[in-house]
């Protein structure tokens, strides 16, 4: 007895959510018709914001997408453009270049400063051409990526400093139940006691809101910068 295999059966899209397409991050052809066959395609102007990267609001359409149909790798977040390393790599290879090229600059004005001066133990001078304290690799990668660094270098010190406040507020607060002297005074010196009260609630709870946002966008510029190096020093290792 024989049997004929049915045709494959095309999945259900599900229902339709709607995603603004980014201009500036490529779609491949798979993407483009998963939408123009009523498909959907994870990927919003909105989330790729600073409030949306600080507060995740990737998130809730993203599992919304994956209890509809099976997730794809055209569904993920792309990256910005300047975080690929098709985009950022081309400039790392001409940095690290001019930086290999004063390297062996270096090293040969320190193999004719050392056959000119000797390198025994008696030669007391001192080379004008040592060995830099960094690797030459380090500064094309500052170059390219330092201001990268740099802002997630920015949002992880003011986390640091907002981290304190807390601390200052409760103080404050305990002194403001106690009929005592409190910070709040020196801002607002006749205040009524509600405003003082609601004020230090307030403070209670945006403040460790703020300090987490500040959080979550150094860790975001921190993996960004972690991404654009790995990339463009695999670029240049294997190309």
């Amino acid at each position: 007895m024989t049997t004929t295999a049915a045709p494959d059966a095309q999945k259900p899209a599900g229902k339709r959510v709607w995603f603004t397409r980014v201009p500036s991050s490529p779609t491949s052809p798979k993407s483009e018709a998963s939408s123009a066959a009523g498909g959907t395609t994870f990927s919003s102007r909105a989330q790729h914001g600073l409030i949306g990267k600080a507060l995740y609001l990737w998130v809730t359409p993203f599992l919304k997408l994956g209890g509809e149909r099976t997730l794809e790798m055209d569904d993920l977040l792309p990256l910005p453009m300047e975080y690929l390393a098709s985009s950022n790599s081309a400039q790392f290879e001409v940095k690290l270049k001019l930086a290999l090229r004063e390297e062996r600059e270096r090293r040969t004005k320190q193999n004719e400063w050392t056959a000119a001066n000797g390198a025994g133990a008696k030669n007391t001078k001192k080379s004008p051409h040592e060995t830099p304290f960094l690797p030459a690799v380090v500064k094309p990668l500052w170059q390219c990526f330092g201001a990268t660094i740099l802002t997630g270098s920015f949002f992880k010190l003011l986390n640091d400093l907002v981290q304190f406040l807390p601390a200052v507020v409760l103080g404050g607060f305990l002194r403001f139940i106690a009929d005592k002297t409190h910070p709040l005074e020196l801002f607002v010196a006749n205040g009524s006691v509600n405003a003082y009260g609601a004020a230090y609630c307030l403070l209670l709870f945006f403040i460790p809101v703020f300090r987490t946002i500040l959080e979550q966008v150094y860790f975001y510029y921190a993996q960004a910068s972690g991404i654009c190096i790995k990339g463009a020093l695999a670029t240049a290792v294997y190309r």
